[in-house]
């Protein structure tokens, strides 16, 4: 917590803004949970919630120090909100992968092209007891039966296979997002399933068949990307958007428009907002006697509820509804319906409903564009743009809003920009300007003839108005590759430390919650943050978890790495390229990358600078890779003891036990990381092996 600035003017500044660092100290203690190495047992709960009370009652009988207590109170607090959520959802997880029997419960279908990818509940897997059984599976359907609906059940064989551990050490780990979403086996189901029961009854299963109903008439009147794009901003279901547009939407700084979050929400709930007022207002006596602004809010708050159950409540939409649930809210009771201190609001809120969702990038840069465009439309100089803007009309107008939305684009996008390389790496350098088009299309054009369609579906009249809406998509999806077509559109970057990531997040808050000269320290820090982020090298090997894909990286080739099969692995082949920041045709096969890998039938050996690097692909070949070699990895086979003269030797019990490995060669020494030892023993790692 900063200490109080010398000043007495700054001080009386400040003190109003010690709220807003809550939602910081107990996103620290729930960051503070997720680093520990084991889960702790529960008598410490208690223990926790012991010092939770005593650092508050410290606050109270101790003035002097009630700012210090009530920071410790609040970061004990964010480490028991994760502990207990992690509690709540613990469920059981396939212990290994294999062909099993299945029959479940469809609680949501999402369209990818002509086959689906379904979540199961209430799971039954052929022999596995039913305690061990996942409460959700989640398997895609080459064949779904026809006319396939949320609460059917259905019956098929599949293979299933726990959800996947980080392809490579400080990687995205699907694991623990899987547990938290209650999924314990992914795979997929051979065949075409059996229906075996009709659509059960519940809220849920009516939401989710509503959605697939409304995704399925829209694919059907807008075929092709125009209606992936549509599907994915009504009803949240992007799986029938091709790869390569995906991919043209990206690299133009546009993918923030296909996930259903702040921004769709706010056009959603302000259409109807400003519409029912409007028509409210043509009412004189409504309009003289009755708060029409409040009752407008109040409808446009239903139809945010709405919008969210129709879009899935995916996590980026459920923060979204409670940021704009905080600014209606507000409206209502005559308060500042955005302020700073809504988004504090809004990110405990959050935070203590799903407090695995600080360590996804949804919620990193949703928060981080929304707290840089508050920040930034809160200071003296935007209050002066918006004065002089009152009562402008014709170009001028259309010119000045042209500037807003390039001024937020840029912000947007310099807030986000280390999250996304973080996650993604790679980063748009055209997104200002793609925006200047995308935006008002989707915010003027686009989602209002979307929430027009969605309100006349049931009575069968939405297909003109979708008609309208995807002429839209299609000018946006033109704009998108006609940006992505540009040299260096889009740069990739290789992977971020985690640790420089925290302190250039934390070095940002500084500098936007403080005031005064103190604030400048946070400028320092996150600079600082970046430069430690950016600074850590990449791995010399890679070996995957399960054993059938190595890299290894080349120098003075036109080649950046070298990898030992083009078939297998293709998923963590790909994630290791984004993960160097390299393109696809700066990888090449160990078997095409002489003088630096020689191979035979026995398996390969890479020549680094200082180190001899032996890859047995046999136990035959393993007697003469220990006489010779520096490092000897066997990732299909155990290495018979007696293997000494190598430095390093990993084989298959290693990979099997430690997850995928990493291994950095530099002037003569050896830094190997894996996975396992990143992670610990936690509920979501699965069983200690």
């Amino acid at each position: 917590m900063p200490a109080p600035p010398s000043s007495t003017d700054d001080t009386a500044a400040t003190v109003p803004r010690w709220a807003l660092w809550v939602p910081v100290l107990f996103a620290v203690g729930i960051a503070v949970y997720f680093e520990l190495p084991v889960e702790p047992p529960p008598p410490v709960a208690g223990l926790l919630a012991l010092a939770l009370g005593g650092a508050l009652a410290a606050a109270r009988l101790w003035p002097r120090g009630d700012l210090m207590f009530l920071a410790l109170a609040t970061i004990l607090a964010g480490i028991l909100a994760a502990w207990l959520a992690t509690w709540r959802v613990a469920a059981p997880v396939l212990a290994e992968t294999g062909w099993h029997d299945i029959d479940g419960r469809v609680v949501d279908i999402s369209r990818t092209g002509a086959g689906a990818r379904l979540i199961l509940d209430d799971v039954r897997l052929g022999t596995v007891p039913s305690a061990a059984t996942p409460a959700r599976v989640r398997v895609r359907v080459h064949r779904p039966p026809p006319g396939l609906r949320a609460g059917d059940r259905l019956r098929g064989r599949a293979r299933l296979a726990p959800p996947p551990p980080p392809v490579m050490p400080g990687a995205f780990d699907f694991q623990r997002n899987a547990f938290f979403a209650g999924i314990g086996a992914t795979g997929v189901m051979i065949g075409a399933p059996t229906r075996i029961a009709g659509a059960g009854a519940g809220w849920g299963t009516a939401i989710a068949d509503l959605r697939a109903r409304a995704a399925h008439r829209i694919a059907d009147r807008l075929p092709g990307p125009v209606g992936g794009v549509a599907a994915a901003l009504l009803v949240g279901q992007r799986g029938a958007i091709p790869p390569p547009v995906l991919d043209q939407i990206r690299a133009a700084g546009l993918a923030h428009l296909l996930a259903i979050s702040g921004l769709h929400m706010g056009l959603v709930t302000g259409f109807v907002f400003f519409l029912l007022r409007a028509v409210m207002a043509l009412l004189p006596p409504l309009a003289l006697r009755w708060p029409i602004k409040k009752f407008a809010a109040l409808g446009a708050l239903a139809a945010a509820a709405t919008y969210l159950a129709l879009s899935g409540a995916a996590a980026p939409a459920e923060r979204a509804f409670v940021m704009v649930t905080v600014a209606l809210v507000a409206v209502v009771l005559d308060r500042v319906a955005l302020s700073l201190r809504s988004l504090a609001l809004a990110a405990v809120v959050v935070l203590a409903l799903s407090p695995a969702a600080l360590l996804g990038p949804s919620f990193q840069m949703s928060f981080a564009a929304a707290i840089a465009l508050v920040a930034l439309f809160e200071g003296p100089w935007t209050a002066r743009l918006r004065r002089r803007g009152e009562g402008l009309s014709g170009l001028t107008a259309i010119a000045r809003y042209g500037l807003m939305v390039a001024v937020s684009s840029l912000i947007a996008g310099l807030a986000t920009a280390p999250f996304v390389a973080y996650h993604f790496h790679a980063v748009s350098v055209v997104g200002v300007l793609a925006n200047l088009l995308a935006v008002p299309l989707t915010a003027l054009w686009i989602m209002p003839a979307g929430v027009l369609a969605l309100a006349v579906m049931p009575l069968g009249g939405d297909g003109p108005i979708l008609d309208a809406m995807g002429w839209g998509i299609a000018a946006v999806l033109w704009w998108a590759e006609t940006i992505a077509a540009w040299p260096r559109a889009q740069v990739t970057v290789g992977a971020l430390g985690g640790d420089g990531l925290i302190l250039f997040a934390l070095g940002a808050l500084w500098a936007l919650l403080w005031r005064g000269r103190p604030r400048w320290g946070g400028v320092v820090a996150a600079l600082v943050g970046l430069t430690w982020a950016s600074a850590q090298p990449p791995p010399d090997i890679l070996v995957s978890g399960d054993g059938r894909l190595a890299a290894v990286r080349l120098a003075g080739t036109r080649h950046a790495i070298a990898v030992s099969s083009a078939t297998a692995g293709r998923f963590t082949r790909e994630r290791w390229r984004l993960a160097l920041g390299l393109k696809a045709d700066q990888v090449a096969k160990f078997r095409s990358a002489a003088p630096a890998i020689d191979c035979d039938d026995l398996g390969c050996v890479f020549r680094g600078e200082t180190t001899l690097v032996a890859f047995s692909e046999t136990p035959a070949g393993q007697a003469e890779d220990c006489a010779f070699a520096d490092i000897l990895i066997s990732p299909r086979f155990p290495v018979w003891r007696g293997c000494d003269s190598p430095r390093l030797v990993l084989d298959a019990d290693d990979f099997k036990r430690a997850g995928a490995h990493a291994i950095w060669l530099s002037d003569g020494e050896i830094i190997v990381r894996n996975v396992a030892a990143g992670r610990g023993r936690r509920p979501w790692v699965g069983a200690a092996r």
